[in-house]
């Protein structure tokens, strides 16, 4: 954890510059996306003419009324938060966990571990993850003309006047990034994941696990804290969302929806998770 910091879940913000998102200095059109994670607005951003008439000088979501930030500039920061989020050790099951499975479900501890590993992905929003690239992908296709998206599919051998090289670069970077999620999926399906070990979990064990998650909700606050802006350190957050995000993993291997009732009344969202993480990359 980097930056061990006294803020608040308010205050978490991305440290990195971007390129100043404005039709007085774009030379050639160019899409631009809203910089909160999970946020589907975009739009095309267009030279103004002479440099200077025109309207919406400087692009604002109109959702957040933040401004916007270049596709190609952020679609890597999200993959980078998704990853942290899906692969990090912490979605791994907690010792204490483990250790009270085998005092009193001995025969059951590697099949409760082996079935923990398979649904850390779901559980922490590998889906969520999917359907955010999916959109991001189609939303950007939608600024384009069909004559361009054609252009696109062709690829270099297209005119080169149709797709000018910022346009076509946004749609390289959501390609390379989507693909690089799609890779390490398939890298834990393979190795971390072997189905012939993968065992249905005793109504004993199972019953086991919903206490546990009760306990994990009622006894930490750890909803409580994430709702109110009380001081904590980085470090004391990302507990806090491995808690929320280790629920999620339990309810999946239980075959329940990840998202418990009672974080949902609590409005973080998978998105809020993510963009929690960005700040956790050291």
């Amino acid at each position: 954890i980097r930056n061990p910091k006294k803020t608040t879940r308010g205050e978490i913000d991305f440290m990195k510059a971007y390129t100043n998102v404005s039709r007085k200095t774009v030379r050639e059109d160019r899409v631009a996306i809203c910089p909160n994670f999970g946020c589907e607005f975009m739009t095309r951003v267009k030279p103004l003419k002479l440099r200077f008439f025109g309207f919406g000088k400087y692009p604002k979501c109109k959702k957040h009324h933040i401004p916007l930030v270049y596709v190609n500039e952020r679609i890597g920061d999200f993959v980078d938060a998704a990853l942290a989020c899906l692969f990090d050790k912490a979605g791994l099951p907690q010792q204490e966990l483990i250790e009270g499975i085998k005092s009193r479900f001995p025969h059951e501890t590697t099949p409760f571990i082996e079935g923990w590993v398979y649904c850390i992905i779901i559980g922490r929003g590998a889906s969520i993850v999917s359907y955010y690239m999916d959109s991001v992908s189609n939303t950007y296709l939608k600024q384009l003309t069909k004559k361009q998206i054609k252009a696109l599919k062709k690829g270099e051998s297209s005119k080169p006047n149709l797709v000018n090289k910022a346009i076509r670069h946004g749609m390289d970077e959501i390609t390379i990034q989507y693909t690089r999620i799609l890779k390490h999926l398939r890298v834990h399906s393979k190795i971390f994941s072997e189905y012939e070990n993968l065992k249905p979990l005793s109504k004993n064990l199972r019953n086991f696990l919903k206490e546990w998650q009760k306990e994990i909700i009622k006894g930490s606050e750890v909803i409580k804290s994430l709702e109110n802006k009380t001081e904590l350190t980085l470090k004391e957050i990302k507990s806090n969302y491995d808690k929320i995000l280790n629920i999620g993993t339990c309810r999946s291997l239980l075959g329940l929806n990840p998202e418990n009732k009672e974080i949902k009344k609590s409005k973080v969202t998978a998105f809020d998770r993510f963009s929690a993480y960005h700040e956790f990359i050291p």
